[in-house]
């Protein structure tokens, strides 16, 4: 372990900003932690965290490396340098305040920072000495490695091997080139592609470096397998046999049995009970490939061209995988020597926009017409005829895709299709933020009234309203509606109650003629007790001279408003 308190001041700020970073950023991956540059002169902040999608701030750190702690004698100087900065990220008014020190702090130490908040709500104050750094390096040991770089190159320059410190620009494509060398020097036929990740994964993709590598020195494997207990996935293995592999197939260890690695030595290889993972060929599709939709007498409903394409091929034949890019994956096996084949379609509209949720559902919707679809891929040209079941989308879920893609294209926002339906009253709120874009006129869902609140002063025209002799509205100063956890704002929005009556009308009314009536809530609701309350956004309104109709809601399982259905 690193001794904290022998690192000295710059060497302890860089390895504690980086184990704090990781910790943070890997418990939260929402959060980022950022150092802010200006040590000493920057605003009480040497690390502060905030979440990624909003700038919100989460936490501040402050680094103080001081050795000797901050009791006695060294608290005289210490305890305010960690007061100015306290009050210094005050002004940023942090949730939560870190004081970061390079050893434990006394009982006494760690009472000062508890209390350093005073009477104050925020923020929370809280310490990293020694023993906690201890605990984020054994997370992260690589880190130390990092920080021990220059003493570890200082002993590698005595064997010869300064470059394997990786401390320098270049060391890391000296040591890539010597392992390389290396690699080449075993085998004149086959060379590897290398593939490692900090994370580490790790993957060796053979190269053969002759047209006869195969038959000068031969790499095979042989798999074997035991789908007994996993029938599943012996026909995935079975059909990725027969046909090619267009997705990762996982063989998991109580699968296969053994796994032998045939060749020479530096190859040569056996594992018993070993998890394998099939993956395609990795083959780039450089043509276009388009699908056309057919009807029985050949006319065109419909094409859409796949944004990628993945190809299988087999002992059997082979598969193109085409992913459209809006939660749409088509699968066409094709027999050598057949010029049909079979089609399957998987679907995952969730956290897709509602313009790609109502292009994969047209798709579906013509889907379920086609007679046939007739592939293009290059030169290659390919009629399937359908039969069978097709895939089928409920009309609710294309209402709400709808709804969604129309808002989108109004207000520039983007929804995420939602994995489960909403509940009734948001398909309508949703619809009625439709029809406000659209010009129309709605009936609000499960809203009495509205109420207004006197301020005593007489008027006949307010009486008439009172006693139910004239509409009820007013205009929205900021209107907006919460969608699937976005904000939408509407402009001009108004609302009215038709024929509007108040509840205990002539309470008030007699209130106002004594003058007692001041700040008195009324509450209005329509006077025949079925109609509802309007909304409607004025500048958008299709025929702003017509008298208020609202339209209906118009939505599948959902009854419209009783004042629709009563009269």
């Amino acid at each position: 372990m690193l001794e904290w308190t022998k690192l000295g001041e710059d060497e302890f700020n860089r390895v504690a900003e980086q184990l704090i970073m990781r910790t943070v950023e890997g418990d939260n991956p929402g959060l980022v932690v950022t150092a802010v540059d200006g040590r000493g002169g920057d605003g009480g902040i040497d690390l502060d965290v905030t979440v990624k999608r909003t700038g919100q701030l989460v936490a501040i750190y402050q680094l103080k490396y001081f050795p000797e702690g901050f009791s006695g004698a060294h608290g005289q100087v210490r305890k305010p340098q960690i007061q100015r900065s306290f009050n210094a990220a005050l002004e940023h008014d942090p949730p939560v305040w870190y004081l970061v020190v390079p050893r434990n702090l006394t009982p006494g130490e760690r009472k000062y920072v508890r209390e350093l908040r005073g009477e104050q709500i925020r923020p929370q104050t809280r310490y990293i000495g020694g023993l906690q750094l201890d605990k984020m390096l054994a997370r992260y040991p690589d880190v130390e490695d990092w920080a021990e770089r220059s003493p570890m190159r200082t002993a590698l320059d005595r064997i010869g091997r300064p470059s394997a410190a990786l401390s320098e620009p270049d060391d890391l494509r000296t040591e890539i080139s010597q392992t390389l060398g290396a690699v080449q020097a075993r085998s004149p036929y086959w060379g590897v592609n290398i593939n490692a990740s900090t994370l580490g994964h790790y993957i060796e993709e053979y190269v053969a470096l002759r047209p006869d590598s195969a038959v000068r020195e031969p790499l095979s494997l042989t798999l074997s397998t035991n789908f007994a207990s996993h029938v599943d996935v012996g026909e995935a293995y079975r059909r990725a046999m027969e046909y090619g592999i267009t997705k990762p197939l996982r063989l998991p260890a109580s699968v296969v049995t053994r796994l032998e690695l045939n060749g020479p030595e530096w190859f040569a290889n056996v594992f018993a009970s070993v998890n394998v993972e099939l993956h395609p060929a990795g083959q780039e599709v450089d043509v276009a490939t388009k699908l056309v939709l057919l009807s029985d007498g050949g006319a065109q409903i419909l094409q859409r061209k796949s944004q990628s394409t993945t190809i299988g091929r087999g002992t059997r034949g082979g598969q193109f995988l085409l992913d459209f890019g809006d939660g749409l994956e088509m699968t066409l096996v094709m027999t050598t020597g057949s010029t049909h084949g079979a089609m399957t379609l998987t679907a995952e509209f969730a956290g897709q926009t509602g313009t790609a949720a109502v292009r994969a559902f047209k798709f579906v919707a013509a889907l379920e017409r086609a007679a046939k679809l007739r592939l293009h891929y290059g030169e290659l040209e390919v009629t399937i005829v359908l039969e069978g079941e097709r895939p089928h989308v409920d009309e609710v879920f294309v209402e709400l895709a709808e709804d969604l893609a129309f808002i989108e294209n109004e207000t520039g926002v983007e929804f995420a299709y939602p994995e489960e339906l909403p509940e009734p009253t948001d398909r309508v709120n949703i619809r009625i933020a439709r029809r406000l874009f659209e010009g129309e006129v709605s009936i609000m869902p499960k809203t009495k009234g509205g109420s207004i609140t006197l301020d005593g002063t007489y008027d006949e025209n307010l009486v008439r309203l009172l006693q139910g002799q004239g509409w009820f509205g007013g205009e929205y100063d900021d209107f907006t509606m919460e969608i699937l956890g976005e904000e939408v704002a509407v402009d001009g929005v108004w609302f009215a109650i038709p024929d509007a009556v108040a509840e205990d009308a002539e309470t008030h009314v007699a209130a106002l003629k004594a003058g007692t009536a001041a700040n008195r809530t009324v509450e209005l609701v329509p006077a025949d007790g079925v109609s509802g309350v309007y909304l409607w956004s004025r500048p958008r309104r299709r025929e702003p001279d017509q008298p208020l109709v609202p339209k209906p809601w118009d939505l599948t399982g959902i009854l419209e408003h009783r004042q629709l259905r009563e009269k």
